[in-house]
């Protein structure tokens, strides 16, 4: 079986990978980032480090000029997708090709939650039949993460759902998405309403 480990970090992935494969992983370079690949029980592993968040919901490029943007307009937006830092998501793409499983190796909170449930996003673009897994772990000593790993469990999109607080991404729930374009339509107006005082 070939499985993909997700990290949160660099340092994470390295250390993941050291104690998997009991010091025998083996760094390599891919599509701009450094990835570690190793054996363990009879399967093919690559432990891949993201640098966090990789996605995020913006306006339309045609409504990020707020000089000559209407509010109106940007009340009535549909926030789109998008990606902040391309060459993590090519390099998570290009990993992903003939994976079986992808493990999220991510903090142990809402927010490595919501991070992995983005990964797990963007491999199922490449191979949507892919397992999900997730290793649930506090620290990174070698009892903590064999442990997580021998009894792996299942992502928690409820959890990762509840880490977003002001910037939504992927959310499927519209109203949720509305209340955030009108809060970024006031902060506008209120940017827009001081820069008048400020000249007058």
């Amino acid at each position: 079986m070939h499985r993909l480990l997700v990290a949160e970090k660099i340092s994470a992935a390295l250390r993941l990978a050291t104690v998997l494969s009991e010091g025998k992983a083996k760094r390599l370079r891919a599509d701009g980032v450094s990835q570690f690949t190793f054996s363990r029980a009879g399967d093919e592993w690559r432990a891949i480090p993201l640098r966090g968040h990789f996605l995020n919901l913006d306006y339309p490029p045609e409504l990020n000029d707020w000089d000559s943007v209407d509010l109106d307009a940007l009340i009535d937006a549909e926030p789109v997708p998008t990606i902040t830092d391309p060459e993590t998501v090519q390099a998570l793409r290009s990993a992903s090709e003939s994976v079986d499983e992808v493990v999220g190796a991510t903090d142990y909170d809402r927010e490595g939650e919501l991070i992995g449930l983005e990964a797990v996003r963007v491999v199922h673009e490449v191979s949507a039949s892919a397992g999900v897994r997730r290793a649930r772990f506090s620290a990174l000593t070698r009892p903590e993460l064999v442990a997580a790993f021998e009894n792996l469990g299942d992502l928690d999109e409820r959890l990762a759902t509840s880490a977003i607080d002001g910037i939504l991404v992927y959310a499927d729930d519209a109203e949720a998405c509305r209340e955030v374009v009108r809060a970024a339509a006031l902060h506008r107006l209120a940017c827009i309403v001081e820069v008048e005082l400020t000249h007058r």
